[in-house]
């Protein structure tokens, strides 16, 4: 994917997600894959590494332990190591010692696990088990090489550890010795310069035979090697210079072991960096709480409760985010996008193409699952000011050159965005020049979102072909912007109602209306009208659709229902009096029995028999009890099937919901309906996907749950709080 200009990642927000990335990586591994990471050119791709990634989302959500420890770098040792009869201190060997053993393990961990493409992709690392024992037996863990390592540094150290045994011992009793006389000014020996000597006051260093190896600080102290120590000092000295010359030998032998395997280390270290950049982006999708969408290459924007990454990790929490949806294709290729300043234009615009941008790049986004996204060609923003002093550009020259690269670039697979299109000029010529622009984009294909002011463009994108308005909401009453996206309106910029609210002169205002001209005051007073009544039915329709499942239901006026109410059984003698003698000699078909399954008045909805009472038979339809008598029940046409068990996939809609993303009342309607399609299709268990996020949407599910007379328990596991499981009565 190529993107125009070289900053436009940075500026629709592509930065602030990689500096969430940056901030959980384990090391400077993750940090340069991270530097030289680029987007993906084909689907395959995209869908591999976003594979990587959700599996990498699992396996944190059950607290799964994958090893991620000691990723050291230790490129600058393989480096230094190159050179023939090059080595390295025993220090940073052990710590090629530690890289081995996370490349060991990495591999090992995932050769047994239930995620095929990360066990795919672990099984390009090379164990090099013996390399990481062979240092291991040589090295201690301070680095230090073990006597063991050779047996020549075996018996080396064991004549130097008699040698200093015995020059000890003839230094204590020297030193003993002029202790007791008042010589001395310590118990013990010390050493200077690599030799054994003792501490010795000034005014008597002539007193102790031997040669002095310099003074304290303060002078008041002379160190004395006694010449009776020369000879056992000098015997220490050679056997420490054999000894440093084998460790020497050693470590060399063990960089020429380390060299033979340096281009298998390196691409470890490469697959290291890597994994740690995975489970860095792995975290970002935790915390956007964002999905894997369906994918394409024809163009398709299908943006469904999308949510500005940006905004969230700003903002911290799902909830402070409005959602919105956007739809481009075939019909619809460009959208323009107007409305009050402040409103959330170009937030919104910016959102989509941050998630066209982590989607190429193998990022999990913050969508519904069912969303459709486009891996593009190239992504072309014109936002802010990019006027320059040194170019001797105007902020309309910086503008005019961006737009010209565009009109000449822009393909079929191209992703547009421009903010505030044809400003910096005359009004007039600059919406003539970005009517013209837009047209072009139309026509080659391109998907094209702008924001604007210009009315002239409101219009065009009215009647145009493959042009739509979409606009941001307005409060009118608080003036404040919703941040709602609406796709299909174009809005109104609210200017005479802010200036009015703000107690502008009405002169002024009066006058300002009669120059803008009676038609279009008119057509910013209908915009405003059309927005307040879709706003209306938005609600009205939202309240119908919580009644619909149960109004399909009532097939006769005469049903009782109640969908909160465990049992309708009425009290015997209440039934004794409307119907005496009923009870006793009136019974039940054979085939109304408690469990069986019955369809009402010939209908094809089936439903379960919870109770008989005489002729009166309660039925549960889904969530829904209903009291009938039992003259209108007819079997159901076929036998009841055993319940099927819940399957752990979030793909099936009949067992499983989704509602990551979702605002807290919109997730209580979706789980009623759920519950109610469940129960109807005969499904004993649902699955309900609402991530952990700061827990208010679990919470009020839960209660929710705990309410409906269809469910008979639920669970959410403390291994994966992300998920309710929910078993119906």
């Amino acid at each position: 994917m190529k993107t125009y200009p070289p900053h436009a990642n940075a500026t629709l927000g592509f930065d602030v997600v990689c500096a969430f990335i940056r901030r959980h990586l384990l090391g400077s591994l993750g940090e340069d894959a991270l530097a030289q990471i680029t987007a993906a050119s084909t689907l395959e791709e995209v869908r591999i590494r976003l594979g990587r990634v959700a599996e990498l989302q699992r396996i944190f959500q059950m607290q799964r332990g994958v090893p991620t420890d000691d990723f050291v770098d230790v490129r600058s040792t393989l480096e230094r190591i190159a050179p023939a009869g090059a080595y390295v201190s025993g220090t940073e060997l052990w710590d090629l010692r530690r890289v081995c053993r996370a490349m060991r393990r990495l591999r090992t961990w995932f050769a047994g696990s239930e995620y095929p493409l990360l066990k795919q992709w672990t099984a390009h690392i090379t164990v090099l088990q013996p390399l990481e024992e062979y240092i291991e037996a040589m090295l201690d863990p301070g680095g230090e090489v073990r006597s063991s390592a050779s047996e020549t540094l075996t018996r080396l150290r064991s004549a130097l550890r008699r040698r200093k045994e015995a020059l000890r011992a003839r230094l204590l009793a020297v030193l003993r010795d002029a202790h007791s006389r008042g010589y001395a000014t310590e118990t013990l020996p010390t050493v200077r310069g690599g030799r054994m000597v003792v501490p010795i006051r000034v005014e008597a260093k002539r007193k102790v035979k031997g040669f002095i190896h310099g003074a304290s600080a303060t002078g008041q102290t002379v160190y004395i090697e006694p010449a009776a120590c020369l000879e056992l000092n000098n015997e220490v000295r050679l056997l420490q210079e054999e000894e440093r010359r084998e460790v020497e030998h050693i470590l060399r032998a063990a960089a020429s072991r380390v060299r033979e395997h340096s281009t298998a280390l390196r691409i470890n270290l490469d697959c290291l960096g890597y994994f740690d950049m995975l489970q860095a982006i792995a975290r970002l999708a935790s915390r956007l709480e964002a999905v894997c969408p369906k994918l394409n290459r024809s163009g398709i924007i299908d943006i469904r409760r999308g949510r500005s990454p940006a905004l969230l990790l700003h903002l911290g929490t799902p909830d402070a985010v409005v959602p919105f949806n956007v739809t481009l294709g075939d019909k619809v290729r460009t959208l323009v996008i107007t409305g009050p300043n402040a409103g959330g234009k170009t937030v919104a615009m910016k959102a989509l193409g941050l998630l066209s941008i982590m989607i190429a790049y193998g990022m999990p986004v913050p969508v519904h699952p069912e969303s459709n996204l486009c891996l593009f060609d190239q992504v072309m923003v014109e936002i802010g000011d990019n006027q320059s002093i040194e170019q001797d550009l105007s902020t309309f020259s910086a503008r005019m050159k961006g737009l010209g690269t565009m009109v000449a670039e822009a393909g079929p697979c191209t992703l547009i965005l421009v903010d505030e299109i044809g400003t910096g000029t005359d009004p007039a010529e600059g919406a003539a020049l970005a009517q013209a622009a837009l047209e072009r984009f139309t026509e080659a294909g391109a998907r094209t979102v702008v924001t604007t002011h210009h009315g002239t463009l409101k219009a065009f994108a009215h009647n145009a072909a493959g042009v739509e308005n979409g606009s941001m909401e307005f409060d009118r009453k608080s003036l404040n912007p919703t941040f709602r996206f609406r796709q299909g309106l174009p809005g109104s910029s609210y200017a005479f109602l802010i200036a009015e609210r703000l107690e502008l002169d009405p002169a002024v205002l009066a006058q300002a209306r009669l120059l803008l001209g009676h038609t279009q005051v008119s057509l910013e007073s209908l915009l405003l009208s059309v927005q307040e009544q879709r706003k209306a039915l938005a609600s009205k329709l939202q309240a119908l659709e919580g009644r619909l499942v149960r109004s399909r239901i009532l097939r006769h006026p005469r049903v009782k229902v109640s969908s909160r109410v465990k049992s309708s059984k009425k009290p015997q003698s209440m039934a004794k009096k409307q119907h005496p003698g009923a009870a006793r000699k009136e019974h039940a078909p054979a085939f109304v029995a408690v469990g069986a399954r019955v369809v009402l008045d010939g209908g094809t909805t089936e439903g379960d028999v919870l109770a008989v009472e005489g002729t009166q038979v309660t039925v549960a339809f889904g969530s829904v009890r209903a009291k009938v008598a039992a003259k209108r029940l007819r079997p159901a046409p076929q036998m009841r099937k055993a319940r099927p068990t819940m399957k752990e996939t979030p793909y099936d809609s009949r067992v499983a919901l989704d509602l990551r993303g979702f605002r807290v009342q919109d997730a209580v309607q979706a789980v009623e309906k759920l519950i109610d399609n469940a129960v109807r299709a005969n499904i004993s268990a649902v699955q309900i996907l609402h991530g952990k996020g700061t827990g208010a949407l679990r919470e009020a599910i839960h209660t929710h749950l705990a309410e409906s007379s269809a469910v008979e328990e639920f669970s959410s596991p403390q291994v994966n709080p992300g998920v309710t499981y929910v078993r119906l009565a």
